[in-house]
């Protein structure tokens, strides 16, 4: 159980914000240089998210360059291509009409790519996680306190009105990186459909 632990640890250091990010820049690898160059420092960036957290020892810091390097490598190699031809699909499926099924198939393709990263990941993070001591594991739980007090402050709330305008604020925005910007009428129609849906932040902050 520790051992779980502790993988779930090394785990929860990237968390699911840095993995949709690396999906997202990995996707939109499609000519432009910026963002290749942003790919290229990917390496170099995690590693600096995952000493900021756990604060390395000199010992540990060559084992954890080296697990994050194979796994780059790897996904460089190996899924980038997908991603590529997946790319040209959307491209053309998005000058059409979005049905639900087809949004729904899009979201299992890309929780698929997570799957195979994670799967990919485990075996380089397990002997990683064995070399956290008390106190690194300490620094992390502090460190993800902060983060669900802030996640908890912006998702929830307790204004049921004020909850539903920060709903609205951040699909408004999440839609305006695909569409471009909304108009008064689609925002309007938008809020609405997220008052009629009745989500529950509760559960997914849970």
């Amino acid at each position: 159980m520790e051992m779980f632990a502790r993988i779930q640890s090394m785990g929860r250091i990237i968390g699911c914000r840095s993995a949709a990010l690396a999906v997202t820049l990995a996707v939109m690898l499609s000519g432009c240089s910026l963002l290749r160059v942003g790919y290229e420092q990917a390496p170099s960036l995690v590693y600096w998210r995952l000493d900021r957290l756990a604060g390395f020892t000199p010992a540990q810091a060559p084992r954890v360059r080296d697990a994050i390097a194979q796994w780059f490598a790897w996904h460089r190699r190996e899924e980038l291509p997908r991603y590529a031809e997946a790319l040209a699909r959307l491209q053309q499926e998005l000058l059409r009409d979005t049905t639900p099924p087809q949004t729904c198939r899009w979201l299992d393709e890309l929780s698929a790519w997570r799957d195979t990263a994670w799967d990919r990941a485990l075996p380089l993070l397990a002997p990683l996680a064995r070399d956290l001591d008390a106190a690194q594991l300490a620094r992390l739980a502090r460190q993800w306190q902060r983060d669900d007090e802030a996640l908890r402050r912006e998702m929830l709330p307790e204004d049921p009105a004020e909850r539903l305008q920060a709903q609205v604020q951040r699909t408004v925005q999440r839609a305006q990186r695909l569409y471009g910007r909304l108009d008064a009428d689609q925002r309007t129609w938008l809020a609405q459909a997220l008052a009629e849906a009745r989500l529950d932040p509760q559960a997914w902050f849970a």
